[in-house]
């Protein structure tokens, strides 16, 4: 009996050193899991789509590539399409830069100046509206905007506006578009974005403005005096006047008459503008230079003017020679604007 204890007492020990107590006899693992990532993808509209643009005159004739006048209507029709449905769409944008003879792309937009403007389609909060983007732009004036259905994704949008007296001037016709390809000419681009923030691709052309001058003047001076005096006339003259280039402004007079007799208009003295002193006109005919000279020419005026036109005023003065008869002596003024 003790040989057999003993014996059996031997295998226990081998057993539990073999297998410790709380160890599991190893199985296949065959298979396992991790679902604690996750996967995930943003599924957005299509970009909106510029299908055409035209510019077109009050005739439905096309303008592009060829120069426009002042004071006159223009259109721009935009068919635009946004495939997740036209409430996507928030903004239709035209863009108008004055190029400076760079036609690399299009001037940074700042607004309120005669160089550039900007249409706008607004439909942030779903009942469109159209305008400008810079209100206090005096030398463009907002006409009207339509919106006309097409179908759920697309539209037709009419906007016109009139370029006024000084919006600048531009060669604009050479070379056909569509895209940048005539220096000194007006750029312009149109693009939608949507309400992921998507923009279209551009569209992208341009065209040109005649040039324009306009001048008036108000106010007729006079005054009197003895032979031997120097007579100041009143009141002032104001001139009015609008040029969209490099301009320069002139007067000049003829001699004064009273019947047959006449005061020489070499006694006749100046104030005003770039003449910063009275100064005797050189003789009948015979042109002083407000602003500019012969073949000298002013800056044109890059910024906005609420107002369309600028002004500036002359004063007078009359040398009266001895021996000058007794009479009332006129001659008529004639100022002169030009553009370069």
């Amino acid at each position: 009996m003790k040989k057999g204890i003993q014996i059996g007492l031997i295998w226990a020990v081998a057993f539990l050193l073999l297998f410790p107590v709380g160890n599991v006899m190893a199985v296949d693992v065959n298979s396992a899991n991790d679902n604690t990532t996750t996967i995930s993808c943003v599924v957005q509209t299509g970009l909106p789509v510029i299908n055409d643009v035209k510019f077109m005159d009050s005739s439905w004739t096309l303008r592009n590539n060829t120069q426009i006048d002042v004071l006159q209507t223009y259109y721009f029709v935009v068919n635009a399409t946004q495939d997740a449905g036209w409430g996507n769409i928030t903004y239709v944008n035209i863009t108008l830069s004055f190029d400076f003879g760079d036609d690399t792309d299009m001037k940074p937009y700042v607004g309120t100046n005669n160089t550039q403007f900007r249409l706008v389609y607004d439909n942030t909060t779903g009942t469109p509206s159209f305008g400008l983007a810079s209100a206090g732009n005096g030398e463009v004036t907002f006409v009207a905007g339509t919106e006309t259905y097409v179908n759920d994704t697309t539209r037709i949008l009419n906007f016109s506006f009139t370029p006024q007296n000084e919006i600048r001037h531009a060669t604009g016709a050479g070379t056909g578009g569509p895209g940048f390809n005539d220096l000194y000419s007006w750029n312009y681009r149109v693009n939608a974005t949507n309400n992921n923030g998507q923009t279209s691709t551009d569209w992208d052309d341009e065209f040109g403005v005649f040039r324009y001058t306009s001048i008036s003047a108000s106010g007729d001076p006079t005054g009197s005096g003895n032979p031997g005096q120097t007579v100041p006339l009143s009141p002032s003259t104001t001139i009015t006047y609008s040029a969209n280039e490099e301009f320069n402004l002139s007067v000049n007079i003829s001699d004064l008459t009273s019947g047959a007799n006449t005061i020489a208009a070499t006694n006749v003295e100046v104030l005003g503008g770039n003449i910063a002193t009275y100064t005797a006109f050189g003789g009948a005919g015979v042109v002083q230079w407000i602003y500019g000279g012969a073949g000298s020419w002013q800056a044109p005026y890059d910024t906005y003017n609420p107002s369309l036109d600028h002004q500036v005023q002359t004063d007078w003065r009359v040398n009266i020679p001895f021996g000058t008869p007794t009479g009332t002596y006129s001659s008529p003024v004639t100022y002169t604007i030009e553009v370069n």
